[in-house]
This record gives C-alpha cells, structure tokens and sequence, in this order.
C-alpha cells in the first residue's frame, strides 16, 4: 500500500457522503415527478392519494413530506417552507456522512483503497434505501397523520395559526435531531462490510493524516456554522415571526411582504447564498497545511467551535451595524411604517438585502482568517459582543417573557381538578377566583356574555335567583358557582345573574353569597339579594332580613371581615359597623370625633380594619397627601358595644393592601415616599413592623420602572403580591423607536420568610393568580381567561416547595 492509497483518504469520504447522498434524493425526485403528473396517474401511482376524501386522504401517502406549511397569511410561502426543510435535511446528512467516514478513516486507514470491492457499496445502497423509504417516511407519515388530526380538531379557527407553527416546529426539530442516526447506521455497516488488504498499515502517513484533517476540518466547521445558520432561521421566519404577529394580531397584514420575499427569494437569500458564503468562509479557515498528528479535537471540535465563533461574529456585527444606524436615523421606524406595501419599501428591502450579503460575506472571510491566525483573540472579541448583547436581550425577555408567564418558578406544578368548560374559571377584577374552606375548595367565575351560557352550563345547574319569588332573573352578566369533586373534576353547583361576592365565615364554616340582584318589590328592606348555605352549599337560603344592611344597601360592595368567634365589621355610610355573626344587624362603632370615612369609590383613598381579639382592634383611614389615620378600637367584654378609644396620625405612609390570615397575623403593603413596602403589624403596639421592599423586575440602574401592587395575598406563611411595573426603556437599549420605548409587564411574587426573600412565579396575566389557601401552601392560578385559553382545568402551585 502506497502513500498514494491514503492521501486519497478525505476523496473517498467526499465519494461516500456524495453516494448517500443521491441515494437520499431518489424519494425526494419521485415526489416531485409525481406532483408535475395529471391527477389520474398520480393517483394510480400513490394509493390512497386523494385530497377529495378523509379516510384515505393524502395524507396517509408514505412518500408525502411531513411539513405542515404555515399560512401564507404569514407571508411565508409554502415552498420555501418544504425546499428549506428538505435541503437543510439533505446537506447535513451528507456532511454528517463525511464526518463519520472520516472519524472511520483515520482508525481504518486502508478502507480507501478498497474503495473498488461491490459489496459494501451494495449495502450502502440497501440500508440507506431501506431507512429512508421503509422507516424513516412510515415515520414521517405516523406523526403527519397525527399533526392533521389534531388540526382538524381544532376548533376555534384563531387558534389554527399557532397549531401549525407548533406542529412544524415540532417535525422540523425531528427531522434534524434524527440525521446522525439515519447516517452513523449505514456508514458503520459500509466500513464493517469491507474486507481489508493483505498488507494492512495501522495508521496512516503523515501526509496522509493532514489531508483527511483538512478535508474533515472543512466540513466540520461548514456542518457546525451550518447547523447554527438552519437553527436561526427555522426560529425567526417559522416561529418568531408568525408568532410576533399572532400576537399582534397582523393576520394579512404583511400581503406586501409576501409578494416581496416570494419562494424563490427566500430560498436564495437564506438557502443558497448562506450556504456558498459558509463554503468560501470554510476553505478560508481550512487553506493552510494541516498540523501534523493532530488530535481528535483539533481534526473535529476546534474547527466545529470555529464554524460557531465565525457565524456568531458575523451575526453580532451585523446587529451592532443595524443598532448603530437606528440609533442614528431616530426617524427610521416611522419612515419604514411610510413605505409599506409600496414601491419604495420593495426598493428598499432589495437594497437592504444586498448590502447586508455583501457585508455578510466580507465579515465571514475576516473572520475565517482572523480566527485561523489569532484564535484567542478574536475569541475575546466574541465573549465581549456576546456580554454586550446580553444586556438589551435580558431585557427585552424579562418584559416578553413576563406578559408569556414564561420566566419564573413553578413550585409543586399541579392540576386542582378538571372542568366541564374552560368559561367556569372566567376571571373579572374582583368577586372572582378560588374560595376555600375547611369543607372544600370552591371556583367562582363570572361571564359578561349570559346570553350564550345555555350552551356551557349542565342542565342540572341550579338557578339561585328562583330562591326569591321563583321568578328567573336577567343581569348584564352570570357568575358561575363551582365545588371540587373526590375524583378530582370540578361540578358546576349553581348559577346566579349578575356580580355575586362568595364571603366565609372562618368559623362556622357558613358560605354567603353578596349579590346585586334586586329583592322583589313587596319587601321593605332596601338592600340587594344575600344568599347563604349551612351545608357548604348543598342548599341555600335567602336572607330577608339582610347583611348589615345598614352599611351598604348594595350587597355585592360589602367587604365583610370576620374576627374572633362572633365577629362582623364592615365599612360603609361613612363609619365602620359591627354586628355579630349570629344576627348579623349592624351597629355603628362609637367614636368621640367625627369620623371622616371616605367611600370605597374615592381614588387614592383606603379603609381597612384588623380584628386581634374580643375587646381589641385596629382600624385605618388612608388618603392621598394626607397623614394616614390609625383608630384603636376597645370594648370592655363581648356585651358591651365597640368605641374608639384613640386615634393616631401617622404621616407620610399611606396603606394599598392589607390582609389578615385566619390564625390572626396581618401584614399589608404601605406607600412611603421612596415606593412600596411590605409591613408586619405589631398586635400589641398597632405599630407597622419589619418593612420589606417589594421586589422589582429588573435591575433600577439599568430601566426606569414604576410599580405599584395591584393585588396581595396573605395566609400568615406565605405572602403573594402582583405588581403592575410601568417601564421606559432608553433607546439604547431599544434604538428602533422614535422615542425612549414605555411599556408595561405584570408580574407575580411570592416570600415564605416574611420579604427577606421573593421569588417570581411563572404566572401570566395580572388575572393569573387566582387565590390562596388560607391555611396551606397552595396558590390557584391559571394561565388566563377562557377567550386566551380554553384549557378546562384549574391549575396550582405549592408555595411549601
């Protein structure tokens, strides 16, 4: 054996890949001669083909690519789509064939000379075939039939969009996650099957051994750019993209985009013109003579990171270009909104494209030549691009992915139960959500559409407004009342019209539901419809008499709060009433001076009260720019009636949320002049202890941001607060508006250690949480309303985790 034999070492490998690869083509060219025949001979020659029936529709072809293209509404036409999956498919193959040929030839030196034996050749040729048409398309054609299925079952037509895109992401995914196993198997069989010479040489000469690392070099840095290169584009064009607009609900509004970026285009620009540059870009890094007996890693992963750190270069440079011209031209987004779907926007988006292939190419061969010379340095180029770049991104993701509910833990992820229909769960600002008790867990939604709840509430669902005068009533909206079932799914209890409040009564147990229904006109007491249950809500009663009637005439505004075993205390009418939960009638609690009770209406304006024990409270008036007002209330023994014994000023703090757990421990949240805080109440001194900053959803110095507590949660372990953040970013962070970018995120928090530490929640929607268990770990939520998500279970996380 010759050096001559081995020097043709990386010759063969190309031979190799090049065969597998037009073995791999003879299914892809029977399709296409297919799809350009009349319909009756390509219906003889594909059984089953027939797009006219569903049982033996098209889909079941095994020689049907199993790419579900997106709509064109997209403006992604459907060819691109299929050439991009199939040439990216193609290409990574066959360089993945002359990697493992060469990985095999370096232990097998001699193979290359056998290269004239049939019999390898012949298994080559079987097994490739064999994979691709009698497994691989069985395959594609199994998950293709279940994609369609699930398409046809979607039902609301707004959510087929994001079907494909997931479907398609899915079987792009699979198709290139699988190439090293449809190309190692028939590789290995094709060097076991060769039968080697007489006069074997254990490795192979120096020259040798440089020319197979030149050419396995090549395709390594080639295939790892490569790989990197499809990876990009699937995520922008066939998931960013379609997904952005999803969101932004610009369903065919980029018609003009379409009939810009046609098949053809797309392809060359991203297909072909990529591809040519990473070749040129690969035989620059690869000129020079290989270093003799190179190693494993400097033959396959030094050239594979190199092909990463080019393209990577390359992509960051372009982006910084890109950043520096919007950052400059302030007027370019809105000259760019001018120009759309018109001749100067077509003009413009084919100079665009040349200049930035130009500069793609220049900063390709830069940066091949400078990473083969000074690989260190240009390494640190690439760490200080990825840093900088790493700032905007955070930032960009902390606000995306907190509207998504896609950053943040997920404790003890569980499902509470099933629905019947994803509309029980219906979230509004207030009234609604989860409501537990010692007896079982309780879901109260609420629809503002009642005319089309006959075909989502059972039969067997009692209308509670009958209770009155048996009469049917009609509000401008329906609340749903729900119990959790022992198998695990929730049973649609009852029904009522309008805004209903479902309070308990921490000791007894007894379910009060505060609605807005009128009482019928025969009664004398002034005050909306009060419903309550003994038996945990087997059977209800109508309240004639009222719920301290005397301190809101409209039932559903009453925020009662139970404290101690008999307790009742309401704000309303300008003064705080008592009354005990026996009867429920109301008195005024006896104050020496006037008390000046704003109304629960009045902005900026707060009342809140905390019960210790049977003779002592604590009682709070808050205003906008004025000293808040602690009341301390005393009586002298469970007879005797309530009065204000002192108040006391407490200026520049305000109170926002306050909650008080069952077992007595109140903590709020406070406005102080440097922002909000969560504060501990000291039962003794009535004094606001332990103030804890509220967490923040990036870093002060680098976005200026404002937030504020919508809602709190308190069950004495666990506190839970969900802040409305109002963010200005600067434009250097987001140079492609006109102006600094505001924008808004909710986000969610929880502490188990009193706000010494916080913990964000992966929550989306300021609606997202839904309650908290009063004597547990367990927090309700869900991932938004039955119109953003028709899920029909009711989800929770377990804070203890």
């Amino acid at each position: 054996m010759t050096t001559d034999d081995f020097s043709r070492s990386h010759r063969f490998a190309l031979k190799l890949a090049l065969a597998y690869l037009l073995i791999r083509i003879i299914p892809e060219l029977l399709l296409g001669m297919a799809m350009t025949l009349p319909e009756n001979p390509f219906t003889a020659l594909l059984p089953g083909f027939s797009q006219g029936t569903s049982d033996e529709g098209w889909i079941y072809s095994p020689l049907v690519l199993s790419l579900l293209p997106l709509p064109t509404t997209f403006g992604l036409p459907g060819g691109f789509q299929s050439f991009f999956a199939v040439v990216s498919t193609l290409l990574l193959e066959a360089l993945l064939v002359f990697v493992f040929s060469a990985g095999f030839l370096r232990r097998r030196p001699w193979a290359a000379s056998q290269a004239r034996q049939r019999k390898p050749w012949i298994v080559l040729f079987v097994v490739t075939l064999v994979l691709t048409c009698g497994v691989r398309l069985l395959l594609q054609r199994h998950f293709n039939v279940a994609w369609i299925m699930g398409m046809q079952a979607v039902e609301d037509y707004e959510k087929l969009p994001l079907y494909l895109i997931k479907a398609n992401t899915s079987f792009f995914v699979l198709l290139h996650l699988s190439a090293p196993l449809w190309t190692l198997l028939p590789t290995w069989l094709y060097f076991r099957s060769i039968k080697p010479p007489a006069d074997v040489l254990p490795r192979a000469s120096t020259d040798s051994a440089s020319s197979l690392q030149r050419g396995a070099a090549f395709v390594m840095f080639m295939l790892s750019a490569w790989i990197l290169h499809i990876a990009l584009t699937q995520a922008f064009y066939l998931v960013l993209l379609p997904w952005t607009m999803a969101e932004q609900q610009l369903y065919g509004a980029n018609t003009a985009l379409e009939g810009v970026l046609g098949g053809w285009t797309l392809i060359f620009s991203q297909i072909v013109l990529p591809g040519g540059l990473l070749v040129l870009a690969a035989w620059i890094y690869t000129r020079r003579a290989a270093t003799p007996n190179a190693t494993t890693f400097q033959t396959f992963g030094k050239p594979a990171l190199s092909g990463v750190a080019v393209y990577l270069l390359t992509s960051f440079s372009l982006l910084l270009l890109l950043w520096i011209m919007a950052w400059l031209a302030g007027g370019l987004p809105r000259s760019l909104s001018r120009l759309r779907g018109t001749d100067e926007l077509i003009s413009s988006l084919i100079t665009t494209g040349l200049v930035v292939n130009v500069l793609s190419a220049l900063l390709l061969c830069g940066f091949s030549a400078g990473l083969r010379r000074s690989p260190r340095r240009w390494s640190r180029v690439l760490a200080a691009m990825v840093f900088c770049a790493a700032i905007p991104a955070t930032v960009l993701w902390s606000v995306a992915g907190s509207r998504q509910g896609l950053i943040g833990g997920k404790p003890g992820a569980a499902i509470t139960g099933t629905l019947g229909d994803a509309r029980w769960r219906n979230m509004q600002q207030w009234c609604t959500g989860i409501v537990e008790t010692r007896h079982g867990i309780w879901l109260v939604g609420r629809d503002d559409r009642p005319s089309e709840s006959a075909t989502w509430i059972p039969q067997d669902a009692q209308d509670l407004s009958l209770l009155m005068d048996g009469q049917p009533r009609e509000e401008g909206a329906l609340t749903t009342l729900s119990r959790l079932q022992d198998d695990g799914s929730f049973k649609l209890m009852a029904t009522v019209p309008g805004v209903v409040c479902m309070v308990v009564d921490p000791n007894s147990d007894a379910l009060y539901l505060l609605t807005g229904m009128r009482r019928p006109n025969t009664l004398d007491i002034d005050q909306t419809v009060v419903l309550r249950s003994i038996d945990q809500g087997a059977n209800w009663q109508w309240l004639e008499t009222g719920f301290m009637v005397e301190a809101n005439h409209f039932a559903s505004q009453l925020e009662p709060i139970f404290g101690g075993t008999d307790d009742v205390w309401a704000w309303g009418s300008g003064t705080l009433w008592h009354a005990s939960a026996q009867d429920l009638i109301a008195t005024p609690v006896e104050s020496a001076e006037q008390l000046d009770v704003p109304e629960s209406w009045e902005p900026g304006s707060e009342r809140f009260i905390a019960p210790v024990d049977a003779a002592h409270a604590f009682a709070w008036i808050s205003r906008d720019e004025q000293p808040m007002m602690r009341a301390t209330l005393m009586r002298q023994d469970a007879r005797s009636p309530w009065r204000i014994a002192a108040f006391t000023e407490q200026p520049g703090i305000s109170l926002r949320q306050m909650q008080t757990s069952t077992d007595g421990r109140t903590y709020a949240i406070v406005k102080k002049p440097d922002g909000e805080w969560m504060v501990r109440l000291d039962v003794n001194s009535g004094e606001w202890v332990e103030p804890r900053r509220l967490p923040v959803l990036m870093p002060r110095w680098l976005v200026k941001q404002r937030a504020w507590t919508r809602y709190f949660w308190n069950n004495g372990d666990y506190q839970v607060v969900t802040l409305d953040v109002d963010m200005r970013l600067p434009r250097l962070l987001f140079p492609f508006s006109d102006e600094a970018l505001e924008t808004d995120a909710n986000v969610h928090f929880y502490t188990r250690d009193g706000g010494r530490s916080w913990h964000r929640l992966a929550i989306p929607d300021y609606l997202g949480v839904m309650g908290l268990s009063p004597r547990g770990s367990k927090l309700y939520w869900n991932k938004g309303n039955w119109y953003r998500n028709d899920e029909p279970v009711q989800r929770q996380y377990d804070l203890r985790r």
